[in-house]
């Protein structure tokens, strides 16, 4: 995430349309062996499309809050241009990314303050994070 959040403010240095970042927390249900991947790159696409429930994995009212959630915050953007109330954009010293699925509210981009300032030296001095 650190890595995400400096891009995203070296971004907002350029970028003419404003920059909204997320973190994904909701696990994708368990299949019928009882494997489960928790939440992972790409396990919130059926969410956005809204189809769950095809398949062996077991969907509880949770995960149709969590589609009702994207697929709102989605159609603010394409309305608006924004994602909706409470999700700030990115500014080039916010530290703070907006939490979609179990939690939807704004949260530290990373763990602490203290460690992001270490990511962020880090970068500065030449180390590579990922999307850098």
């Amino acid at each position: 995430m650190a890595g995400l959040m400096l891009w995203s403010q070296e971004r907002t240095r350029t970028a003419q349309q404003p920059v909204y970042a997320y973190l994904y927390d909701h696990a994708y249900p368990v299949v019928k062996d009882g494997q489960s991947w928790s939440a992972f790159h790409s396990s919130h696409l059926p969410y956005v499309f809204g189809n769950i429930g095809l398949g062996e994995r077991k969907f509880t009212a949770a995960d149709t809050r969590v589609v009702r959630q994207w697929q709102d915050r989605l159609l603010a953007f394409m309305r608006t241009g924004t994602p909706g109330k409470g999700w700030a954009k990115v500014t080039k010293t916010s530290a703070t990314i907006m939490g979609l699925g179990d939690s939807e509210t704004m949260r530290p981009a990373v763990s602490s303050p203290a460690r992001f300032q270490a990511f962020k030296a880090y970068a500065a001095s030449g180390g590579k994070l990922g999307l850098m």
